[in-house]
């Protein structure tokens, strides 16, 4: 009777590791069984042997019995099929299956081989020979091709440095902005958007209108660019960023960039540069944009006169503008620092009662220090992450109803409040339970009265207080038994912004005298607009294939943010081209395929081009982002440097390019590339920053 039985099967073939595998055997009476036929079927499926070998094959088999190996025919039976005890196998508790593979080779076969051998070697060691001639000479050439490199950067550094000191030995107002698209926050992420170009664009128009020969910059806030400033000896820096609390070092920074990545540059930093260095006599006043604006306010020495002006980061700034407009506006018109903010806080109030969105966050004011949501304490960011979503505005104090002669747009309440976060949630929210758990626990409160806790937090109209803040002094009444009066905790328009004027000698700022020997105007505005970049990822990192992906992820979700948070109607429409395939023959044809459209020769081409994205640029409905990969046959010849220059000439917003390149075609592009326009992102420099944080952890 034949019946399945499974056993080990271990193959042994030469200069390779055993195969062991489970494998059926026929187990006919006591004995088992398997054609010849058919184990060399399975060896050649696994890879054991070849199928052009099959004649050549010797097999032989493990006796456990006998404790050696014994030759195929031995083991021989009828219709070429092998047959085994079960003491042949092992014991019946483990049956296993040893089975060497040897090859039949003649004698003359092997003189055949060892005469290839032999042949192989002389042409290895002439191949050797020929290929160190070669490197000496490639490094002979190489060696010429880095002096020339070398002698040509001198002579560009020293084109640069010749245009840079002509166009730029003094400025009068530096205004210096960030915009790094990646930040490293445990791994890879998009930074948080600040609407600085409507800001700039409101500061300039207030320079053009005073009609006076003011020299300005605008520069990418870099570490270098910082340097750069202050060398400029301006009367006013101006610096619009984001910016949070780092808890590893306990300190608030202002978030710079280094190209395209954000970097931190802390308070000790800040103030070791202002007090140290020798070229900030000449500055009168300093400006800051930010959401750590007051924060940072306290570092600054109180020589200087400073202006702080509270930024949201990811969100339209509807009010910023305005107030610095009008106090530009004043400032270059010879009103002291006092009353240039004075005005512009006015116009502030008038613009926030006509917003329609208008809102104080409880980020804007200072915290208790006993409040755990404290933003300075614990980063902005965290802070307002952890705000309650189940809380509104709520108006208060208007005199409209007690006074008819009295608008919105004029006057509120002694108090100047614009009134309480509260709590909507009509049902239990345990969101709202937990912030007032969190608070206790900071306090380490163990026990309160809940009735009189809850008739403290109780505001008008019996809503529940959303502040923390409320909710901090709620329960600081509750304790002590006190009756502090929360109106004067509302939350006002002015809790935005703050001047920090102590030396009042400091206060008349006399613009006009300290520019009265510029001989003109510098208007050269340069400054990389939202929608309208190229991004460079280079340095392509083999330790980490996933880095590129997800740079080119966050690229996407920082402009996806940015339309979002400026109510921008706008569609994000990704164009891929890779290039991988291409070379100097066919890539225009490739292109062109892409972009859809047909074109009879070169020049047609580059006709067709310029046709389809003014037809782009019309679709305003659009944020358009090409992603170019893989230009490395291309990126040197003449086709493609008139194809990337036609790129910039014609783009005027809503497109964004992306290449991603070496560090050989980064210089090539950006050597081509107007500064306005470009940021790098360095994929070395990310996967650093990540491996200093991972082993911070």
């Amino acid at each position: 009777m034949k019946e399945p039985i499974l056993i080990t099967l271990i193959v042994q073939a030469d200069k390779e590791n055993d195969f062991i595998v489970q494998f059926p055997l026929k187990k006919v009476n006591s004995m088992c069984q398997i054609e010849r036929e058919r184990l060399l079927r399975f060896l050649i499926k696994q890879h054991k042997i070849q199928a052009q070998d099959k004649t050549k094959v010797i097999l032989e088999f493990y006796d456990f019995q006998n404790e050696a190996f014994i030759q195929e025919k031995q083991v021989t039976i009828k219709n070429n099929t092998f047959q085994f005890s079960e003491k042949f196998l092992g014991s019946p508790e483990q049956l296993v299956l040893i089975v060497a593979i040897f090859y039949n080779f003649s004698y003359s076969k092997l003189i055949e081989i060892d005469q290839a051998i032999e042949m192989f070697e002389i042409d290895k060691r002439q191949f050797q020979e020929q290929n160190k001639q070669q490197q000496n000479q490639f490094q002979e050439y190489a060696q010429q091709f880095q002096e020339m490199k070398n002698t040509l950067d001198d002579i560009q550094n020293q084109l640069s440095t010749q245009k840079s000191q002509k166009q730029i030995e003094k400025a009068d107002i530096v205004i210096l902005y960030s915009n790094p698209i990646i930040r490293v926050n445990n791994g890879i992420k998009e930074s948080l958007f600040v609407d600085y170009q409507s800001e700039i664009d409101k500061i300039v128009e207030a320079i053009a209108q005073s009609n006076k020969p003011i020299r300005y910059q605008v520069l990418n806030a870099t570490l270098s660019n910082l340097e750069l400033a202050i060398n400029l000896h301006p009367i006013i820096i101006h610096v619009i960023s984001h910016g949070d609390y780092d808890e590893k070092s306990a300190s608030l920074y202002l978030e710079f960039q280094d190209d395209g990545i954000s970097t931190k540059l802390k308070t000790d930093e800040i103030q070791n540069m202002i007090q140290n260095h020798k070229a900030m006599t000449r500055i009168k006043l300093i400006c800051i944009s930010s959401i750590v604006a007051k924060n940072i306010s306290d570092y600054i020495p109180k020589a200087i006169p400073t202006v702080v002006f509270q930024k949201f980061y990811n969100s339209v700034d509807l009010e910023g503008p305005i107030f610095w407009g009008k106090f530009y506006e004043k400032i270059l018109a010879d009103f002291t620092i006092q009353s240039a903010y004075d005005q512009a806080k006015k116009d502030l109030k008038l613009k926030f009662w006509k917003n329609d969105s208008k809102f104080i966050c409880c980020c804007f004011h200072k915290h208790n220090e006993k409040c755990p949501y404290d933003p300075a304490s614990i980063g902005f960011e965290v802070s307002h992450s952890q705000h309650l979503s189940c809380v509104q505005q709520k108006w208060l104090h208007i005199l409209i109803s007690y006074l008819p002669h009295t608008t919105v747009d004029e006057e509120q309440c002694e108090l100047s409040c614009l009134g309480r976060l509260i709590h909507k949630c009509t049902n239990q929210c345990d969101n709202y339970a937990n912030q007032i758990d969190t608070i206790l626990q900071k306090l380490q409160i163990t026990q309160i009265d809940q009735d009189t806790l809850y008739a403290n937090l109780q505001s008008i109209e019996n809503k529940p207080y959303g502040c923390c803040c409320d909710q901090l002094n709620a329960i600081l009444e509750t304790i002590e038994n006190s009756n502090q009066n929360l109106a004067k905790q509302q939350h006002t328009y002015d809790q935005k912004i703050e001047l920090h004027l102590f030396d009042e000698n400091a206060n008349n700022l006399n613009f006009s005298e300290k520019i009265e020997n510029n001989q003109e105007q510098h208007t050269d505005i340069n400054f990389i607009k939202v929608d309208k970049q190229i991004i460079l990822v280079h340095s392509y990192n083999l330790q980490n294939t996933d880095l590129q992906e997800q740079s080119l992820k966050a690229i996407s979700s920082y402009f996806k943010v940015y339309l979002k948070q400026m109510s921008i109607k706008k569609q994000i429409q990704k164009v891929q081209i890779n290039l991988k395939d291409c070379n100097i023959n066919n890539w225009i044809e490739y292109v062109a395929n892409q972009l859809n459209f047909q074109y009879s020769n070169n020049q047609d081409f580059f006709i067709k081009l310029k046709d389809y994205f003014i037809t782009l640029k019309n679709q305003v409905q659009y944020l358009y982002i090409f992603l170019i990969e893989n230009i490395i046959n291309i990126y040197a010849s003449d086709q493609f440097k008139m194809f990337y220059e036609q790129i910039q000439n014609v783009i005027e917003s809503h497109f964004i390019l992306v290449f991603t390149v070496d560090n050989v075609q980064k210089d090539h592009l950006k050597s081509l590339t107007a500064d306005k326009l470009i940021q790098l992102i360095d994929l070395n420099q990310l996967y650093s920053l990540i491996e200093i944080e991972n082993a911070q952890k």
